[in-house]
């Protein structure tokens, strides 16, 4: 069911992400565009606690939303990654690394789907989303400490992809 509130916060996610990079892009060139990118991040970042929080306590969780909450994170935090890369502010192999762990995430669960296996969101998971968001604004601002903020999502991203290839049964593939 689309027209839920949760889902119409995911839609409205995805579709305000442009915005986010166009102010992030600009953000070297005036002030007020570093601010612009931080707020709208924040936003956009916020609805994401929201729209989950509103699926569980309204019991309005949809296929929809399992497939398009993570979609929305990715796209907004790889499409910031993606511009600290070409800046020169982040190394390529970094953010690479953490594709490949959510490529496998990816599989791993639609694998799992196709045994009949649910395989929800793991702390560790949620922890590395939250520090990638935190990393990010640090990044914006050019805060101290962004990098190790930064190495910190980079090391849970990749202990969650484990966690979630320990879940494989190999004996069912």
């Amino acid at each position: 069911m689309l027209v839920n509130a949760p889902n119409q916060i995911t839609v409205a996610r995805i579709v305000f992400i442009p915005l986010f990079i166009y102010f992030l892009l600009s953000a070297q060139q005036l002030f007020v565009y570093k601010i612009l990118a931080v707020v709208s991040f924040f936003i956009l970042a916020g609805t994401d606690f929201i729209d989950g929080y509103l699926a569980r306590k309204f019991n309005q969780k949809t296929q929809f939303g399992a497939l398009f909450d993570p979609l929305a994170d990715k796209l907004l935090v790889y499409s910031a990654f993606l511009i600290f890369v070409e800046t020169g502010k982040l190394w390529a192999i970094f953010v690479i690394l953490m594709l490949a762990r959510d490529f496998l995430v990816m599989g791993i669960r639609v694998w799992a789907a196709k045994t009949g296996k649910i395989i929800a969101a793991s702390e560790s998971g949620k922890l590395k989303t939250f520090s990638q968001m935190l990393a990010i604004i640090f990044m914006i601002l050019e805060l101290p400490f962004w990098n190790l903020i930064f190495l910190i999502s980079l090391l849970l991203c990749l202990y969650s992809g484990w966690e979630y290839y320990k879940q494989i049964d190999f004996g069912e593939i």
